[in-house]
C-alpha cells in the first residue's frame, strides 16, 4: 500500500536487518553495518514523497531500484481520501512535508494532551502532528496494515519517516501499539530529521513501551531535529544518532537527559540550516532538490 502527497507509506517484505539500539557511551562510532542499516531505512523514508503512483506499485522509482531494496515486495499504491497522505507494509513510511518552507511554518503549534489510550495525563504533543497522524493517516493506513500483519503473523513492524513524517511515526507506533494492532516488541522507529514532538513525559512515554528499536538519526547541523524550540513543551525522545562533522556516526547517551545529548547535535546550536536536512548519507530527498 502506499498513500499520495504529504504523509505515508507502507512496503511489504524486508530483508534481515541488524538491530540499532541506543550506546550507553556519548558520542561512540557505530558500525559500518548500522550506518547500511540506517542509508537503506533514508531510502524508505525517501520513497513516500514521490507522487507518481505507478513507480512505486512497479517499484521504479530512483530510490526503489537501489539493491538494498530488491527485498521489497507487493508495494501496492492506495491514494487516501484527501488526496494528500501516502502509505506501505510492513515498513510504514510516512512522508514529511511538501516544502521546506512549510518545515519551518508547521512546527510552531501549542502542545496538547495526547489522546492514546492510558496515556498520563502529563504526556503533551504537538497538536497539528497528532492531527496529520489521527486524521489524514491512521484511517488508510490501520487497515492495510492489520491485513498485512493477519496474513504475515511473524511480522516485524519498521515505522519510518523523514521530517514531519518522522514525527507521524512516532506517533502512529505509540498509539497503534497502545490499542493492541502491533507489538512493541517486534515493532521499530527509525526517523531522520525528526523535529520534537512533545513534552519530557511524552518522551518517558515512548521509553515505557520498550519498542525493539527506536533511532532518530540527526545530520550535522539539520535545523528541523531543534524545532519546535527546546521547552517545557517540547524535547526530544531518546535515541539520537548524530551523523558529526567528519561524517561519522555516533550514538548518543541522552536517555538520561530526554533525549538531547549536549555533546551531539546540541554542540551546533549556532549553525543550524535547512540545508543539512534535505540531504541524510548522501542521499538528496526528492522533495527538498528544489529547496
Amino acid at each position: 500500500m502506499i498513500v499520495a502527497p504529504l504523509l505515508a507509506l507502507l512496503v511489504t517484505g524486508l530483508a534481515a536487518s541488524v538491530s540499532a539500539g541506543g550506546g550507553d557511551v556519548s558520542t561512540n562510532v557505530i558500525p559500518a553495518s548500522q550506518v547500511a542499516y540506517f542509508t537503506k531505512h533514508t531510502r524508505y523514508a525517501f520513497v513516500s514523497y514521490y507522487n507518481d503512483g505507478s513507480s512505486i506499485s512497479n517499484w521504479s522509482c530512483n530510490f526503489c531500484k537501489d539493491p538494498s531494496l530488491k527485498d521489497t515486495i507487493q508495494p501496492v499504491f492506495t491514494p487516501s481520501a484527501d488526496g494528500n497522505s501516502q502509505g506501505f507494509s510492513i515498513i510504514v513510511s510516512l512522508r514529511g512535508t511538501n516544502s521546506a518552507a512549510e518545515v519551518v511554518a508547521d512546527l510552531f503549534v501549542v502542545p496538547q494532551n495526547l489522546p492514546v489510550t492510558n496515556s498520563p495525563e502529563e504526556v503533551l504533543v504537538h497538536a497539528g502532528f497528532w492531527y496529520v497522524w489521527a486524521e489524514q493517516l491512521r484511517p488508510v493506513v490501520e487497515p492495510v496494515l492489520k491485513k498485512y500483519i493477519k496474513a504475515n503473523p511473524g511480522y516485524t513492524v519498521s515505522f519510518v519517516g523523514h521530517s514531519l513524517g518522522g514525527a507521524a511515526a512516532v506517533l502512529a507506533a505509540v498509539d497503534l501499539t497502545a490499542r493492541g494492532v502491533v507489538q512493541a516488541g517486534k515493532s521499530r522507529l527509525i526517523t531522520f530529521g525528526q523535529p520534537r514532538i512533545g513534552n519530557a513525559a511524552f518522551g518517558a512515554y515512548v521509553n515505557r513501551f520498550h519498542f525493539n528499536e527506536v533511532s532518530r538519526v540527526v545530520n550535522y547541523n539539520d535545523i528541523v531535529p531543534h524545532l519546535p524550540p527546546y521547552s517545557d513543551f517540547y524535547q526530544q525522545q531518546s535515541t539520537e544518532y548524530w551523523i558529526n562533522a567528519s561524517g561519522k556516526v555516533v550514538s548518543c547517551d541522552d536517555a538520561a537527559y530526554g533525549g538531547e545529548d549536549s555533546n551531539c547535535s546540541n554542540t551546533v546550536l549556532d549553525n543550524l540550516t535547512l540545508a543539512s536536512h534535505g540531504k541524510y548519507f548522501g542521499l538528496q530527498c526528492p522533495r527538498f532538490e528544489q529547496s
